[in-house]
C-alpha cells in the first residue's frame, strides 16, 4: 500500500491523496486489527509517509467508542494520531448498519445530536453518506440548514 502511495505521491505531487481505512470486518463486527492506540500508530505512521493526506474512515456505527476509556471513535483516533483530516462513514443519519437494513431491520430515523456534537468537537472533518441519500438527496441540505425535521427517512425500499 505504501509503495503505491508513493508511486502515486511521486507522478502527482500536488495531488490529494485519501485512503479509506476500516476498523472491523465485513461479517465480523467485533475484529479489530488495533486494539489499541498504539498498534493504530503503527499502522498509520507509514501511510503518513507514505503521502496519504486524508483518511477515510470506515466504521460500523460511527458514533461507537474504539477503546476502553475514551469517547473517541474511530475517525476521532485517526486524527489524533495522524494530525491530518479523516472522513467517516458507517451509519451516517441512520439507526441501523448495512446488513441490518439486508436482513430487513426497520428504520426509525437517528437522533442527529450525536453526530453534531462528534464534528463540532473535530472528531472527524468530512462525513460520508450513502444509503440516506436514497431516500432524500437533499439530505445534506437539510442536515446543514438545521431542517433536519424535514429529512425524509431511508426506506429499504430505496436501495437499488
Amino acid at each position: 500500500m505504501c509503495e503505491i502511495i508513493k508511486g502515486i505521491r511521486t507522478l502527482l505531487p500536488k495531488f490529494p491523496i485519501s485512503l479509506r481505512i476500516s476498523e472491523w470486518k465485513m461479517g465480523d463486527f467485533e475484529s479489530r486489527p488495533h486494539n489499541k492506540p498504539k498498534d493504530l500508530e503503527e499502522f498509520l505512521k507509514p501511510l503518513i509517509l507514505a503521502g496519504v493526506d486524508l483518511f477515510d474512515c470506515s466504521t460500523h456505527r460511527y458514533y461507537n467508542p474504539i477503546y476502553q476509556n475514551s469517547s473517541l471513535s474511530y475517525p476521532g483516533w485517526v486524527k489524533k494520531i495522524s494530525g491530518l483530516n479523516t472522513m467517516v462513514t458507517g451509519c451516517i443519519g441512520l439507526d441501523v448498519t448495512l446488513e441490518e437494513t439486508w436482513r430487513g431491520k426497520n428504520f426509525q430515523q437517528a437522533n442527529f445530536n450525536v453526530l453534531e456534537e462528534k464534528l463540532f468537537a473535530e472528531e472527524f472533518d468530512i462525513i460520508g453518506i450513502g444509503r440516506p441519500f436514497l431516500s432524500d438527496p437533499d439530505w445534506a441540505y437539510k442536515f446543514i440548514y438545521n431542517q433536519k425535521d424535514k429529512i425524509i427517512p431511508f426506506d429499504r425500499k430505496d436501495m437499488p
